[in-house]
């Protein structure tokens, strides 16, 4: 999406934020939605922006920030990019929206459709998890199960296309998700008064949220909200399923092929061919960023660590980010001086709680 940035520039000022909803619909002038729209909504108001003073403080380190977007409708940042898709797709005539499922996105995508009255059909693994299974159908989706590689449930996608009608819905297959994605950026710049962080640790997957993020910057720039500074961009994957930090270090553009075996069990993560390789791998380049790989038992670790510490029960995918601060750090690739912002897309998923008593 594009958007006439130097009339924008002249029409909307900052102050005039202060007079509207705290939600993602604020920025209404930087979304693709038209004037009088119906607006799909389940409630996305801004999410918080926490200091982790006392495991900065460990670290001895200046400041360290998070975004919690586990706060967000389903717990997830994708309600931010389907309120705006699926506010389109109704927009636009739509009628039955679909997408291979991966950690929240399918429960989500349901939702908004059960929602907006439109028909959901979603794609998913044999491993997907009895809960998300049942949650996809308790808001009314249609469930396909597709055995064998994920090439398979492409097959059936387009076939779907082709034979029902159905529309793809995955995220940088349409121009609007990425819309709604990037109000991340929009809502930590504000936060921050309009002064950006020096670096941003980002959970990986499709690498659509980094994508989202650099896009929501510059368009920021251009209508004069922000100056010229922009953060080091980190991808964070967990070992199991690296392939953007695998091509990032061996210096290639995309990535030449889908990472093989999958076996994080960080369900959002498990995408071993992101559509987006190209776009997100530029966005490290260009901000003089990195791609950092954390295993699933280091975010664990990090998990009982800063729920001591802070009394904030992180979630893997805010873990992973974490443990790639302090790896990082260790290593020097960034200062302790430096303003360091961790996102966190989802909620923590059922686990079993450790026995720490005594």
């Amino acid at each position: 999406m594009r958007y006439d940035l130097q009339s924008l520039k002249r029409a909307i000022a900052v102050t005039d934020l202060a007079q509207r909803p705290r939600d993602i619909w604020r920025f209404e002038e930087l979304l693709p939605v038209p004037p009088g729209t119906e607006i799909v909504s389940l409630g996305e108001n801004s999410t918080p922006l926490i200091p982790l003073s006392r495991f900065a403080a460990k670290t001895d380190t200046s400041e360290l920030l998070l975004k919690d977007e586990s706060r967000m409708p389903n717990g997830t940042a994708s309600a931010r990019d389907l309120a705006v898709a699926v506010t389109m797709a109704k927009a636009l005539g739509v009628e039955h929206l679909s997408m291979q499922h991966f950690g929240n996105e399918g429960p989500t995508l349901a939702a908004y459709c059960s929602r907006a009255g439109l028909n959901a059909t979603i794609l998913c693994s044999e491993d997907t998890s009895d809960t998300a299974i049942r949650e996809m159908a308790f808001y009314g989706a249609k469930i396909r199960l597709v055995a064998g590689p994920s090439d398979q449930r492409k097959k059936i996608m387009v076939k779907g296309i082709r034979e029902h009608g159905w529309f793809d819905i995955s995220l940088l297959r349409e121009p609007y998700r990425l819309e709604g994605r990037k109000t991340i950026g929009f809502e930590l710049a504000e936060q921050l008064d309009w002064e950006l962080p020096d670096v941003i640790f980002f959970p990986t997957g499709n690498g659509a949220g980094l994508i989202a993020i650099w896009k929501a910057f510059h368009e920021l720039e251009e209508i004069g909200w922000i100056g010229a500074k922009r953060p080091r961009m980190i991808a964070v994957q967990p070992a199991g399923c690296a392939p953007i930090v695998k091509a990032f270090e061996e210096q290639k553009v995309f990535v030449e092929q889908p990472w093989t075996p999958v076996t994080t069990d960080i369900q959002n993560l498990r995408v071993p061919k992101p559509f987006g390789d190209f776009l997100c791998l530029q966005v490290i380049q260009d901000s003089g960023g990195c791609g950092v790989m954390i295993s699933d038992d280091e975010a664990r670790n990090i998990l009982k660590d800063i729920a001591i510490t802070e009394g904030i029960n992180l979630g893997l995918e805010g873990a992973l980010c974490l443990a790639a601060y302090k790896k990082i750090l260790a290593e020097g690739h960034i200062s302790k001086r430096d303003q360091a912002v961790i996102i966190n897309n989802t909620k923590i998923l059922e686990f079993p709680v450790p026995d720490l008593a005594e």
